[in-house]
């Protein structure tokens, strides 16, 4: 590769872009449009990435109404699957929502409708979840699957570096170390501050 000629690129990114190049090979424009668009949400930059999903699906419609050929049906839903997941990141549950419901529709898929469920459940009162629940039949079993996946992912955040830090943050702030506290707050606001910067970057 050129760019590992001229020295620029550490080895990390050299073999992003190979792989990239290689999932590129025989795929359509929309296709390797959509792989660029995933790395974008992979490293972090969901708003605008959901901007370019809009676009992609906007060229899907026109594409559909011409003579270009156009991917499965499971292209258009992964698009759409992987707006939910960066509207998601935003906050934005109900548009995520939107988009898993509409990938399921486009590819009925348990993973698309265990989104919806996700995204449902991320923007209601668990008195409001369960009473949508009980109006969809076909949810039971998703949602069980859902709430087992969900125990899963509890567990493994306990043993995370994530949750032990706060743990540590409680301990300083019951004791005696509040300066330690406070700098850490410090520091965790200015990492998310960095978070924020980046995912709004083009």
């Amino acid at each position: 590769l050129i760019m590992e000629y001229v020295g620029l690129y550490d080895a990390e990114v050299i073999q992003e872009v190979e792989r990239t190049l290689r999932e590129g090979s025989g795929l359509s424009s929309l296709e390797k449009r959509k792989n660029q668009v995933d790395y974008m949400v992979k490293k972090g930059k969901f708003l605008s990435a959901a901007g370019q999903y809009d676009e992609l699906l906007s060229n899907w419609e026109k594409a559909d109404t011409g003579e270009e050929r156009l991917p499965g049906a499971c292209v258009k839903a992964a698009i759409l699957h992987n707006k939910g997941v960066a509207l998601a990141a935003l906050l934005d549950y109900d548009g995520a929502a939107s988009c898993f419901l509409q990938a399921n529709a486009v590819e009925a898929d348990e993973r698309h409708y265990q989104s919806y469920l996700a995204a449902k459940r991320m923007s209601m009162a668990e008195g409001d979840y369960l009473s949508f629940l009980a109006t969809k039949a076909e949810s039971y079993e998703p949602s069980l699957a859902l709430e087992k996946r969900i125990e899963q992912l509890q567990g493994e955040y306990k043993q995370s570096e994530e949750h032990h830090r706060l743990e540590q943050l409680q301990e300083w702030h019951s004791g005696n170390e509040r300066q330690k506290y406070y700098e850490e707050l410090e520091n965790i606001a200015q990492s998310l501050k960095d978070k924020y910067r980046e995912s709004i970057s083009g």
